[in-house]
């Protein structure tokens, strides 16, 4: 038996053929046509949007399902072009209700609905879920998460465009930046259908239908960047108008003034001069009083853990050296710590390391101490560090391609409106892998790890391996930005590209800290960062 929203589906009689939807490598070339900045508003003839029956009304501007307690379908009588866009508001009476959007129908020879896909928004699930189709099968293309509160206006916006599907959403308007965006082949035209499900009342708005316009070329990017070298872990500072960025497994700095074009600047260090004997990693460079350090990872012996070490230099290019023993630039050791983010409150102006180690028998933890960075010299002064965090929820501990390490690790953190962020990554680089945070008022104890909202960055069908963010400001600081890094393509984990999406944060309908939103990951065309 067909599942019950084909079965509904299958009564309207809708047309068109569709080539399936899949994970493309995030290398594929999108034309220009899938872009994302502008819509070009052409409004539609008063109430011919829609085909409404006599369970549903047009009341205050909104479709409202008066008979709550059936599934109503509601059909567009448009077509809609796949180089179009269309937004619409909803609402929910209480949370138990469902409000499924179907594009992209396939009918076999008689009319019986074999495909779709569905955006299926969800209140009591607090989701987003953009579904594929076929027969009984379902496959999730992407989804995002949200904390739905009755009885409040949402808008949402879906891209409806030749090779991709994007889905926009906002309260008080529409966010230039997709929470879901996938390739994905699609007909020339479609019609819309909206479903309502649930034991309560819903309303939907009548749709504008819109038109993209391109942005110009020397204004967007698209993910993944630098696709010609391996990227893994970058760490960037924005020093004096310039981004340098380093990333795992050498000294190796590039830097940018738009964060889209990155350009070699050779390496800060050498391997041979500084201390430690294998596996040099995790570089990352921080100012203090116009000196410049270089945090990094190796092993101090050929058969010991990972430490984490530091050098100094009064040039952020280098040459950075170690003056002194190799204990006197060690920070870390015991049980091989590694991944380190130097903070400066700006609460109380002192300086915190954040870090990861393993612990045995429960994986990779987040940790942090105080430190003390003068002088050219940085100085642990708590040699007992707090635990932050700890492989818990099941995005952090995937078991694929032969890892199942549990994980948290490679924190990045900042400060915003009386809370400390702490972004980290789960699951093993191997897996599908994962983006998180956790959130306190105070920078070292009181943290939790919101459920209902993490993660933050997952997969979809066209994007794997997304983690290891770093959050840095645009170029005129309006924006927020998360460069990170992904799979080389969807069924391979061993190259890693570099990548970046925007980070927005929403007011939490529940009160406290506001929820932080990465705007991705991305395939088609963003605009570029602000100047």
């Amino acid at each position: 038996m067909k599942n019950f929203h084909i079965k509904l589906i299958t009564l309207l009689c809708l047309f068109s053929l569709l080539p399936s939807c899949g994970g493309a490598p995030i290398t594929t070339e999108a034309p220009i046509t899938d872009d994302t900045s502008a819509v070009t508003e052409e409004p539609i003839t008063e109430n011919t949007f829609f085909e409404l029956d006599g369970s549903v009304k047009m009341e205050n501007g909104m479709i409202r399902n008066i008979d709550g307690d059936k599934n109503k379908i509601i059909i567009s009588r448009e077509s809609l072009e796949a180089s179009n866009t269309f937004d619409f508001k909803f609402s929910f009476d209480s949370k138990s209700a469902i409000l499924r959007v179907y594009l992209d129908i396939k009918q076999d020879e008689n009319g019986e609905i074999t495909s779709a896909k569905m955006l299926r928004i969800d209140p009591l699930n607090g989701r987003f879920n953009l579904i594929e189709i076929k027969g009984d099968e379902q496959t999730q293309l992407g989804y995002a998460k949200y904390p739905f509160q009755t009885k409040t206006e949402y808008q949402v916006r879906i891209r409806n465009l030749s090779n991709s599907i994007s889905v926009y959403f906002g309260t008080d308007e529409i966010e230039t930046a997709p929470i879901i965006d996938v390739y994905c082949t699609r007909p020339a035209k479609a019609k819309l259908g909206i479903c309502f499900n649930g034991s309560t009342k819903s309303e939907i708005s009548e749709p504008t239908y819109q038109r993209s316009t391109a942005p110009a070329e020397d204004n967007r990017y698209k993910n993944p960047m630098l696709t010609s070298t391996v990227i893994a872990d970058p760490t960037v500072l924005l020093y004096e108008g310039t981004y340098y960025m380093f990333t795992t497994g050498s000294f190796m700095c590039r830097t940018s003034t738009d964060l889209i074009n990155w350009k070699e600047a050779g390496a800060v260090a050498s391997s041979t001069t500084l201390y430690g004997t294998k596996y040099f990693g995790g570089a990352g460079i921080y100012e203090r009083d116009g000196t410049f350090y270089l945090l990094y990872t190796s092993h101090q012996t050929e058969s010991s853990g990972l430490s984490v070490f530091y050098a100094t230099s009064d040039k952020i290019l280098g040459p950075y050296v170690q003056k002194g023993t190799m204990q006197d630039h060690v920070l870390l050791s015991q049980n091989s710590p590694a991944g380190s983010f130097l903070f400066n409150d700006p609460v109380s102006g002192k300086d915190i390391l954040y870090f990861y180690r393993t612990d045995p028998n429960i994986g990779n933890v987040l940790y942090a101490t105080n430190v003390t960075v003068a002088d050219g010299k940085i100085t642990i002064t708590d040699r007992t560090p707090t635990k932050l965090t700890e492989p818990s929820e099941a995005w952090e501990r995937k078991s694929e391609n032969g890892a199942s390490t549990p994980v948290c690790e490679r924190p990045n953190v900042i400060y915003r409106d009386g809370y400390y962020y702490v972004f980290y990554a789960g699951s093993h680089y191997k897996t599908s892998y994962s983006e998180g945070y956790i959130v306190s008022d105070n920078p070292l104890t009181g943290f939790v790890k919101p459920k209902d909202t993490n993660p933050l960055l997952d997969a979809t069908a066209s994007i794997t391996g997304v983690g290891c963010t770093w959050i840095v400001e645009s170029p005129d600081g309006s924006e927020l930005f998360v460069l990170y890094h992904a799979h080389d393509e969807v069924d391979s984990y061993r190259k890693r590209r570099l990548c970046m999406d925007r980070l927005t944060f929403r007011e939490n309908p529940e009160g406290g800290p506001d929820i932080p939103v990465i705007h991705g990951p991305t395939v088609t065309y963003q605009p570029a960062p602000f100047k």
